[in-house]
């Protein structure tokens, strides 16, 4: 029995190794839109650890929201799969800023929390009994959280809490990535245009013509 539990446990890990090897190799490949990558991440979590409800969390810290995505669009339509932007202090998942580690919650901490968190309300309502949230830290700092649930009472393992924060730690860094060439190819766009402006002007002698009093 013990041998059995033994080959058990070591494939169980090995799985788990492997899942996250399969999602790093894809999220390396990937130099798509990071929201694109999310059904390749959660169809290997599925494999690894069990969920209702998904969501991933992008935190905005200068503005103080947290843009909410769908992290996988085949689980039943509710709160967790709609993209919306919310204030921080209206999210559940404001309090990892504080202390940046991953945390559970049952359905009575959880109502005591929605009494301030009108998405956590809905959440409940929808079915929501046990919720993992899981920060997203990049060497520079948080990103955002990744929000699992269940609607039944089984609370997250210490097993699943692991491989989710190995997982967090490949999501963080290819989520910095997205935004660093999002922004890269905002800052391209600008210049595109000045350049076309400073064209324009250097083209045109006739000032008055181009900027009428």
């Amino acid at each position: 029995l013990e041998m059995a539990l033994a080959r058990r446990a070591l494939q169980v890990e090995k799985d788990r190794l492997q899942a996250l090897s399969e999602i790093s190799n894809a999220l390396n490949r990937s130099n798509a839109d990071f929201q694109h990558l999310f059904p390749v991440v959660s169809a290997h979590i599925h494999k690894i650890v069990r969920y209702d409800m998904a969501a991933v969390g992008v935190f905005n810290l200068s503005a103080r929201l947290v843009h909410g995505y769908t992290f996988d669009t085949s689980l039943i339509p509710g709160v967790f799969s709609e993209n919306v932007t919310v204030p921080l202090h209206q999210s559940i998942t404001r309090r990892l800023l504080e202390d940046h580690h991953t945390r559970t919650f049952t359905r009575e901490e959880m109502e005591v929390q929605a009494r301030t968190l009108p998405r956590l309300r809905q959440a409940l309502d929808e079915g929501l009994q046990s919720l993992c949230t899981v920060p997203l830290i990049t060497p520079r700092g948080i990103v955002g959280a990744m929000l699992l649930g269940r609607r039944d009472s089984s609370r997250f393992l210490e097993p699943d809490l692991d491989f989710l924060n190995r997982l967090a730690s490949e999501i963080a860094l290819s989520l910095e990535s997205a935004n660093a060439h999002e922004a890269l190819d905002r800052e391209k766009e600008r210049l595109g245009a000045l350049r076309e402006i400073d064209a324009i002007l250097l083209g045109n002698s006739d000032l008055e013509a181009l900027f009428p009093k």
